[in-house]
């Protein structure tokens, strides 16, 4: 005991050496004291300071942007405090939750930071624990900053400089001042700025805390270049980079190397300023290569994607003045690197099957994980969708269901993490690298253009490419364009006769898709001449909007919806993440191992029957989930019995009604053995949480699965399928994360094995969807040979000669992503 004791003070003092040096910023050495702290806590068996001693290893390691390192001892952290049972334990555990938060909005995720940290302010106010009380508040303050809440930012760090105030910690007190300063900066309140931020900085200069400094350097740069005192900013952006530079903090240095851009930028030193650029991105995806996660990777680059739009902004002005040096042509490699990079390095991880060396406990916990999820989903939305009960019970039903959701992410996210750990494999991959323009021309044929978008605050760009073409323009910004997508959607989801002509609808509607078509495709038009084919890479507002039901011409008003001059008329249309993405598609598809069949099919599930709410009766007939409970979808069945007769006996086999199940399609069927797969069913979207966006398939309480064909289900199924056909509502959408698009159900199906994905915009009509779905395929089995792409194009067009359905709302929201041949 005496020996363990004395041992003790040992690695307790390495502790203390390595968070000194941390404080210096000297990393190297803090890591090397701290791993020696934590081994030789941990190897006797000494639970609090092996914690204490994680805690110092992830602080660093999140120092230096290390995040998925930091996080993994985090959470091995906070594990150890919670299964002690001493109240100093239960504080630590509390405290150690408001570092996960943390890291989470290091990361970009803010909903998940914000989350962790009113839990451990909860814990710190029962203890009551003042300083983690304090730090809780400003750090609390600063991720209203991160999204603009300023009032709020505002109100928790007033809280935060009392309490700091009152115990007198210096350190948390400057950190504090500097964040005030920050939100009156950001609310034009410069000379109040300054005052806070100097008062914050001479605080931490006196506490000597190199991060924070860099932080705090970096914002009085940031305040200057605003005031338009350049010389003053760039000294301060100066400070903070040699300061990131000498410590290695990276995310001090891409700040500052922004800053210099922008105020070097305003001097008119451009080249000067794109070395900046290029090296606070290059710092960015140095940071971003750490991360372990695709989604993490999303969020984090999401919250920087200004650099890369400054970079773009500053390449197209340098093109306007040198048309001949081919800067141009560097902006679109710019905007390859901004888009969809997490989704391609999923590809990448599905053709080379990496989770295929899972060891097997970690299976089991999966397994085990998903089916906990399963069985309380299985019984939660039978009290939601079922007969109607009292609203308060609904409400305690669906917060469960909520809480049951956010303790499997949780969990499946720790899982993930140490999967990727203990696979080489991941560490072996070798991930795809942006295309340059020159490769972007190769993926196209004389008959093909694409046209790619990045939409900034100020200003957009337009990337317009043919295979011997190549054309820059610049287009307004995210607030207008986003303003005009909304009308238009808002318009097409108009389908009453008696509202239209109220509203004079037919005129709205074509004044602006042409208006939008002028914007957007207009600058492009005689690039797009004597085309076929065109292949659309949206970003921004743009990835609601289908360009399909743009209109090339003016109308008059009181035209004739059949009549239009759709963009349809004119071009087949296909939609991809990044012309990178699309690169990768176009690779030739793994042979199945088995001789393949044409035609599969999940139709017309039942949904509790007799047990449906009464609810509205046209809301009902569209596919997806409604106030209400869930209506059999009418025409459904006939939908996949009239596809299955485009193809040979023996092609086709089709799952309807309670056959249409979960448990069919995950252990039922060899899905790769056929080509094509159709889903008709309701479609459950979930914008918050796209790894719980579902199909709704039979929903039946004998069945070990819970009915809902989830996203993070659905990366776990093996595809060999051309192309996976998704007829519910809403299917093509998901969360949007700026860079990476709509994340949820299409990109599932494209990592689970197809290269091709049709899916929908909006809630669709059950009845015009049945009539769509048929003719694509008849179209796509035709003698002519059509090309995916091409056979939904001619469907919409016969929907659109035919009266009931030539209305945009019923042919234009299903749009093909992938793969258009």
């Amino acid at each position: 005991m005496g020996r363990h004791l004395g041992y003790e003070w040992v690695y307790r003092l390495m502790g203390h050496i390595g968070g000194l040096h941390a404080k210096l910023g000297n990393y190297e050495k803090a890591l090397e004291y701290m791993k020696e702290a934590q081994k030789a806590a941990c190897e006797i068996g000494d639970k609090p300071n092996c914690g204490l001693a994680l805690r110092g290893l992830s602080n660093i390691y999140r120092e230096i942007g290390n995040y998925s390192k930091a996080l993994a001892a985090n959470h091995e952290e906070v594990g150890i405090f919670l299964g002690l049972s001493g109240i100093e334990d239960k504080r630590r555990a509390g405290a150690s939750l408001g570092n996960t938060a943390i890291i989470y909005q290091d990361l970009g995720d803010y909903a998940k930071a914000l989350e962790y940290y009113e839990k451990s302010l909860i814990s710190a106010r029962e203890f009551p624990d003042r300083l983690e009380e304090e730090r809780n508040l400003s750090n609390i303050g600063d991720l209203y900053i991160q999204i603009g809440e300023y009032a709020k930012a505002l109100e928790a760090l007033e809280q935060s400089l009392t309490i700091a105030e009152e115990i007198k910690n210096m350190l948390f007190k400057g950190e504090t001042l500097a964040r005030i300063g920050e939100v009156y900066k950001r609310s034009g309140q410069y000379q109040k700025a300054l005052e806070y931020i100097r008062d914050g900085m001479k605080l931490l200069g006196e506490q000597g805390h190199k991060y924070v400094q860099g932080y705090g350097w970096n914002s009085l740069g940031d305040l200057y270049l605003r005031t338009g005192r350049l010389e003053e900013a760039i000294a301060g952006f100066g400070s903070a980079l040699a300061t990131g530079e000498q410590t290695g903090m990276l995310e001090i240095v891409w700040q500052a190397h922004y800053g210099l851009g922008r105020a070097l930028e305003q001097k008119g030193e451009r080249d000067a300023a794109f070395g900046h650029y290029r090296l606070a991105i290059e710092t960015i995806e140095n940071l971003r290569s750490q991360i372990q996660l695709p989604e993490q990777k999303s969020s984090f680059l999401e919250s920087k994607l200004e650099v890369y739009e400054g970079a773009i902004e500053l390449l197209a002005k340098a093109h306007m003045r040198e048309p001949a040096h081919g800067f141009d042509r560097e902006a679109f490699e710019y905007a390859e690197r901004a888009k969809a990079r997490a989704f391609l390095e999923l590809l990448a991880e599905s053709k080379a099957q990496v989770s295929q060396g899972i060891d097997p406990d970690l299976l089991q916990r999966k397994q085990r994980l998903t089916a906990t999820l399963s069985d309380k989903q299985r019984r939660l939305s039978a009290t939601l969708l079922g007969p109607a009960g009292p609203s308060d019970s609904r409400a305690a039903t669906l917060e469960e269901l909520h809480t049951a959701q956010r303790e499997f992410d949780d969990e499946y996210e720790k899982l993930q993490q140490e999967t990727r750990r203990r696979n080489p494999k991941y560490a072996d991959l070798l991930y795809p690298q942006p295309i340059t323009l020159e490769q972007a021309q190769k993926l196209l044929d004389a008959e093909s253009a694409l046209l790619e978008y990045v939409v900034g605050e100020k200003a957009s760009y337009l990337f317009a490419v043919a295979q011997n073409d190549y054309q820059l323009y610049r287009l307004p910004g995210a607030d207008k364009l986003t303003a005009q997508v909304k009308a238009l959607r808002n318009l097409i989801m108009k389908t009453d006769p008696a509202e239209q002509e109220l509203h004079g609808y037919a005129g709205q509607y074509a004044g602006l898709a042409h208006h939008l078509y002028r914007t957007l495709v207009g600058p492009a038009a005689k690039r797009l001449a004597g085309k076929k084919h065109l292949i659309i890479v949206p970003d921004g507002p743009l990835v609601y909007l289908p360009f399909e039901a743009l209109l090339t011409q003016p109308v008059k008003a009181g035209a004739d919806f059949a009549a239009l001059p759709y963009l349809i008329r004119k071009l087949a249309i296909q939609y991809v993440p990044s012309a990178t993405v699309l690169a990768t598609l176009t690779k030739p598809l793994e042979v199945a191992p088995v001789k393949q069949k044409a035609f599969l099919a999940f139709a017309d599930p039942v949904y509790y029957e007799g047990k449906r709410r009464s609810g509205n009766v046209e809301k009902s007939l569209l596919r997806g989930v409604v106030r209400g409970g869930l209506a059999r979808l009418a025409h459904s069945q006939w939908e996949a019995q009239s596809i299955a007769k485009v193809f040979p006996p023996g092609e086709a086999r089709l799952f309807l009604r309670h056959k249409a199940s979960e448990e069919n399609v995950k252990t039922g069927i060899n899905l790769e053995a056929y080509k094509y797969i159709l889903f008709s069913a309701h479609g459950l979207l979930n914008e918050e949480k796209p790894q719980f966006s579902s199909i709704v398939l039979t929903l039946d309480n004998n069945s070990p699965e819970d009915g809902f064909l989830q996203v993070h289900e659905i990366f776990n199924l093996k595809l060999k399928a051309d192309l996976v056909i998704l007829s519910a509502c809403q299917t093509a959408l998901g969360k949007q994360v700026r860079g990476e698009g709509l994340i949820g159900l299409t990109r599932a199906f494209m990592y689970a094995g197809t290269p091709s994905v049709v899916a929908s915009l909006w809630a669709v009509s059950d009845q015009s969807t049945s009539v769509l779905m048929p003719a694509f395929f008849r179209r796509l089995r035709s003698p002519n040979g059509a090309d995916k792409a091409d056979a939904l194009r001619q469907a919409k067009l016969r929907m659109i000669k035919s009266s009931p359905y030539s209305h945009p709302f019923y042919w234009a929201g299903f749009v093909l992503i992938g793969k258009g041949d």
